[in-house]
């Protein structure tokens, strides 16, 4: 048995018992058998495989364990009514709704608001904002062995192609347009933001071009074409305006309802019984397996 498939057993810490009933991968069942338990709920070979989809099966143990754990929860706490049909959504809004902003977020402490404000203080106390969109065409590190070849045609894109329309270039809109036609090499759009300083020299020649106007610059990196979308005014707001405040104690519900959950799913799986039949799931190599999401 692939470890992957008991991977959401053990981050859990639930209690997994395997069935024995021959080597895994090496037994051969009929129609469609039971491939997972969890309590009194049984999924099919076929349900597993579905639900894991090109992530593979041990995805799919992930998912219907935490739905039928929370399925469970809220048949025995009576807090079935007006859930959703589909039983993923059915599961996922039980638990939105048992851990509830009005019941998890009610009052935070001065300390917490405060500890909270100064992980989100740059929003709100800083000089000029510039925010700009670009169109990367990005090459290697310095030294790779292709690194020169990529930002000769890099250079030569920009120069061809972009230098003589980027005055012409107004919004994200028409760079998502430009990159949609470049097919000898990936481009991405990336949208970022500068605090204007007259000490740096990109930051003050950012401050100097007119907005929705492009721009082309080369160098190291490659080359980008850039448009300034938008520009803010220096800030220096503090817990006291409400408009910070809600966006603080809405950061902070938001946190304290994530943890909440994960908290308690983790809590109802170290007291199941979580059996995976050994022998009945594919091995997970017969599938493309993508990244598992955390």
């Amino acid at each position: 048995m692939n470890p992957r498939l008991v991977a959401f057993g053990l981050i859990m810490s639930a209690s997994v018992a395997l069935a024995t009933r021959g080597p895994p991968n090496t037994v051969v069942y009929p129609g469609d058998p039971i491939a997972l338990r969890v309590n009194f709920a049984a999924f099919t070979r076929s349900e597993v495989v579905a639900a894991g989809g090109r992530e593979g099966p041990g995805r799919g143990v992930e998912r219907l364990v935490r739905r039928a754990l929370l399925l469970q929860e809220a048949r025995a706490l009576k807090m079935e009514s007006g859930l959703p049909g589909d039983p993923e959504q059915r599961a996922e809004a039980f638990l939105d709704n048992f851990f509830a902003a009005e019941t998890v977020c009610n009052g935070f402490s001065p300390s917490a608001l405060a500890e909270q404000y100064s992980r989100m203080k740059p929003r709100w106390v800083h000089g000029p904002l510039v925010t700009v969109d670009d169109l990367l065409y990005v090459c290697g590190s310095t030294g790779d062995p292709d690194e020169l070849a990529c930002r000769r045609a890099a250079h030569s894109l920009a120069e061809l192609s972009w230098a003589p329309i980027a005055a012409e270039v107004r919004s994200v809109d028409e760079l998502a347009i430009l990159q949609a036609v470049q097919v000898t090499h990936p481009l991405a759009v990336v949208e970022r933001s500068f605090e204007i300083d007259e000490r740096d020299p990109e930051r003050r020649f950012l401050a100097s071009q007119p907005d929705g106007r492009g721009f082309v610059e080369t160098g190291l990196f490659g080359a980008r074409l850039r448009v300034i979308a938008r520009r803010r005014g220096a800030q220096n707001r503090g817990l006291e305006d409400p408009g910070v405040r809600h966006e603080v104690e809405a950061e902070l519900c938001a946190s304290h309802r994530k943890r909440a959950k994960e908290d308690y799913v983790r809590s109802i799986a170290a007291v199941a019984r979580i059996e995976i039949v050994k022998g009945v799931l594919p091995d997970p190599s017969e599938f493309q397996i993508g990244p598992t999401r955390p």
